[in-house]
C-alpha cells in the first residue's frame, strides 16, 4: 500500500449501486472513493438502519477522504 499518511483525498461517490449477493437478492450500496488512481485498501459497513443517516454519510466521507474506498 503506497498511501500517504496524512494526504486527504477528494471524494468520488457512486450512489445506489446493486450489489447482487450469493442468494440473488440485490442490495442497494453507496460507494464512496477517494479521488486517487492508486490501489486502496476497502471498508464494508453494513446497517440495518438504512445508508442515508448523516452519520453514516460524515464517516463514509471521513474514511474516503483518507484514502480508503467505502462501501455502504
Amino acid at each position: 500500500m503506497s498511501m500517504m499518511a496524512g494526504k486527504e483525498h477528494d471524494v468520488k461517490i457512486k450512489w445506489d449501486q446493486r450489489v447482487r449477493m450469493s442468494d440473488g437478492v440485490e442490495l442497494s450500496t453507496d460507494l464512496y472513493l477517494p479521488a486517487t488512481d492508486e490501489k486502496v485498501p476497502a471498508i464494508v459497513l453494513r446497517t440495518p438502519y438504512g445508508k442515508n443517516q448523516s452519520s453514516s454519510i460524515e464517516n463514509a466521507r471521513f474514511f474516503a477522504s483518507n484514502g480508503y474506498a467505502v462501501l455502504y
